[in-house]
């Protein structure tokens, strides 16, 4: 009878030992321990505070590859965010230092390698500057308004982080909107840091964040520049061109003036006894009342051309304009060679035609009968004469 008991108690015993047997097997089977790669694990570093260093490089840019080892369970549930890539910075020293890589894993999960398991961290001294805040306006106002200079506040940036990094930046601005605006536009606006190639300045700090600024926005008008010239050029020259540059600023006030203002003058230019071109920056004269709008100058340049007086000559053949002839009479005369002398600036002188030259004899008075009488010639305005030959004609006056 025991005999049978223990032969009884050992099958079960070895039943058990089977079924955990096939139960492990079965599991390996359906849930095996498997490898996966995770890339690009961002390393986070502690500690940082506790030295009186700065990271060159920015830290985003450290990472690690793993490959880790677990049931394909746990591997399927794994997430990147679950990985831990850590460095220990207590302790580190100005200059290049090489510091290993620690890897927390969450329970099941064996590590199998880690790549780097060290990186080089560059620590520079923390150092702070101050740099003026600049504002970028981007678009126009409506039709009919302009900007004038803005108020922001704190005007100053203060920057810190590694001096190498710190010592690239070249600016510190915020952008503001005022495409079609008519009113003022005022804010809080993010401020921006950058290098001169405008390329965001990375692993520095600043303060403040956000800079407060207001644009004013104000009605203007575009008005014409006139120069002052008094004073005539030397003996034979004249003024063939005036420029200037620009020859229209913005201005802003009261409403009343505005639409009133035609021109603007500028300071007095004088070119008495000039025989060459003439450059002078003059300001310009702004009424009472009326004031520049933002990005425009009170100084303008003017230049003056000035020119050597050319002497031409033309030689006509044409009837003579016979007037104020008595009522009741007629006149006759022969056509006439006349020679015409006048002088001015070339470009002028050139563009006189015959046509433009006005002949005539004044015939009031005269009775009827054969007389010398004197002739009369007019040149273009722009132009002055000089001489011209012969100075009479013969005029035959008959009554009707």
């Amino acid at each position: 009878m025991n005999n049978l008991l223990d032969n009884d108690l050992a099958i079960k015993i070895i039943s058990v030992l089977v079924a955990i047997v096939l139960w492990i097997y079965v599991i390996g089977e359906q849930n095996p321990f498997i490898e996966q790669p995770f890339r690009d694990i961002p390393i986070q570093f502690n500690n940082l505070d506790s030295v009186n260093y700065a990271l060159v490089e920015d830290q985003s840019s450290f990472k690690v590859n793993v490959k880790v080892r677990g049931r394909r369970s746990h591997i399927s549930n794994l997430s990147k965010e679950a990985i831990k890539a850590e460095v220990n910075m207590k302790g580190r020293m100005e200059g290049e230092n090489l510091i290993p890589v620690s890897i927390t894993l969450p329970d099941n999960i064996e590590l199998v390698s880690v790549s780097p398991t060290e990186i080089m961290v560059n620590l520079e001294p923390i150092t702070e500057k101050q740099i003026p805040v600049t504002v970028n306006i981007n678009g126009s106002p409506a039709e009919g308004f302009a900007l004038m200079d803005p108020v922001v506040k704190p005007r100053e940036a203060i920057l810190k982080g590694p001096k190498s990094i710190v010592d690239t930046v070249k600016f510190a601005f915020i952008s503001i909107d005022v495409s079609n605006k008519r009113e003022d536009v005022k804010g809080n606006f993010p401020l921006r840091i950058t290098d001169e190639r405008k390329a965001e300045s990375k692993n520095i700090t600043y303060r403040p964040e956000t800079i407060e600024a207001t644009i004013p926005i104000v009605n203007k008008a575009d008005v014409e520049i006139e120069p002052r010239i008094i004073g005539n050029p030397a003996a034979g020259y004249a003024i063939s061109g005036i420029t200037v540059t620009p020859d229209i600023v913005s201005v802003t006030g009261d409403e009343n003036i505005l639409n009133n203002l035609q021109k603007i003058d500028t300071e007095i230019i004088d070119i008495s006894g000039a025989y060459s071109n003439q450059q002078r920056e003059v300001k310009i004269i702004l009424p009472n009342g009326v004031k520049l709008v933002a990005g425009e100058r009170d100084i303008v340049s003017v230049f003056v051309k000035i020119e050597a007086k050319e002497q031409h000559t033309l030689n006509i053949t044409r009837q003579v304009d016979l007037i104020n002839l008595r009522e009741g009479y007629e006149a006759y005369s022969e056509p006439i060679d006349i020679s015409v002398s006048f002088m001015g600036l070339k470009q002028d002188v050139k563009a006189v035609d015959s046509s433009d030259i006005k002949i005539y004899a004044d015939l009031r008075g005269l009775q009827a009968g054969t007389h010398e009488v004197e002739l009369n010639v007019s040149v273009p305005g722009n132009v002055t004469l000089v001489d011209y030959y012969p100075k009479s004609i013969s005029v035959e006056i008959k009554k009707d």
